[in-house]
C-alpha cells in the first residue's frame, strides 16, 4: 500500500463522471492524528482464496499463450503467487479508521490508491473504460457465449447460494481440465480469467464466482473495460462492513490489499 491520498470511494464512486473527472487529484489530510488513544479490538474474519486450482491451470500458460492473457486481462495471474497469511491483514484491519478510510499507525498512514491497483493488475485506467456496477446483472444468455456451452447445461449447472446465483468453481475447474486436454487455448484463457474474479478479485462465498463477479469479467471480456475501481471500491466497502458492524469477515482481493 502506498502512503497516498485515497479517493473516497465508498461515498464517491456513485457520482464520478468518467468523462470529467481527474484521478490524479489529491487532498490533504489532517497532521495531527490521535493514533495513540484505545483502540477497540474486533474480532476481523480473513480468510485467504483457496488459489490452488487457479494456480495450477495458469501455470499451463506458457509463452504466447500466457502473453495473451496478459494483453486480454493484466496481470492478474500473478496474485495467485502471493502467499496471503490471513492472521497479518486481520491485525492491519484493526488499524482501518473509516473517517479517513485509511490505515493510521504511530507516525504514517497508509492507503489503497488507484494507482496502485492499477500497477499490481496491470490494468492502467487510460487503456480501457473503468467499469462501475450500474445493478444490472448479466443474463445467463450472454454467460453461454463466454463459456461456449448451451444455456440449457449452464443452467442446470448454476447454483445460488445465500440468496445470490453464480457458479460454482468446481464447474469452471472442470470446463478447464476440458479445454486443457483438447488445447483450446483461447476459450480456457477466458475461462481462468472468469475464475480468477471470481475468487481473487471479487471473491464473495467460498470457491464460488456470483453474478457480480462475472458481470464485472464480462465488461472487460466484451468491451476491455479495466476493473481496478470496482476492485479497489470493494476493498474499501468490506473495511468499512468490518468496522461499522455490519460484517466483521473481509472479503476482497486479498493478494492486493497484502502488497
Amino acid at each position: 500500500m502506498l502512503a497516498t491520498t485515497p479517493l473516497f470511494l465508498i461515498s464517491f464512486l456513485k457520482e464520478i463522471q468518467i468523462g470529467n473527472f481527474d484521478f490524479s487529484l489529491t487532498a490533504s489530510w489532517p497532521r495531527k492524528m490521535d493514533v495513540e488513544s484505545k483502540r477497540e479490538t474486533m474480532s476481523i474474519k480473513v480468510k485467504a482464496p483457496d488459489s490452488l486450482v487457479l494456480k495450477r491451470y495458469a501455470e499451463m500458460l506458457k509463452g504466447s499463450t500466457r502473453r495473451i492473457f496478459g494483453v486480454r486481462y493484466g496481470k492478474i495471474l500473478d496474485l495467485v503467487e502471493i502467499e496471503v497469511q490471513s492472521e497479518v491483514l486481520s491485525v492491519i484491519a484493526q488499524f482501518y479508521d473509516p473517517s479517513v478510510r485509511s490505515f493510521l499507525f504511530k507516525d504514517f498512514q497508509l492507503a489503497p490508491t488507484l494507482e496502485e491497483y492499477e500497477h499490481i493488475l496491470g490494468r492502467p485506467l487510460i487503456d480501457g473504460s473503468p467499469y462501475l456496477y450500474q445493478c444490472n446483472l448479466p443474463s445467463w444468455g450472454r454467460i453461454t457465449k463466454l463459456l461456449r456451452v448451451l444455456e440449457m447445461e449452464l443452467i442446470k449447472r448454476k447454483q445460488q447460494r445465500s440468496g445470490i446465483e453464480g457458479i460454482p468453481l468446481s464447474y469452471l475447474e472442470e470446463k478447464m481440465h476440458f479445454l486443457l486436454e483438447i488445447r483450446e487455448w483461447d476459450n480456457l484463457i477466458d475461462v481462468l480469467g472468469l475464475a480468477m474474479y471470481g475468487i481473487i478479485l471479487l471473491p464473495h462465498l467460498n470457491d464460488y464466482i456470483d453474478l457480480e463477479a462475472i458481470n464485472a469479467f464480462l465488461a472487460t471480456w466484451e468491451r476491455g473495460s479495466s476493473s481496478v475501481v470496482v476492485v479497489l471500491e470493494n476493498t474499501y466497502y468490506s473495511l468499512q462492513r468490518c468496522h461499522d458492524g455490519r460484517g466483521r469477515r473481509l472479503t476482497c482481493c486479498m493478494p492486493a490489499l497484502y502488497l
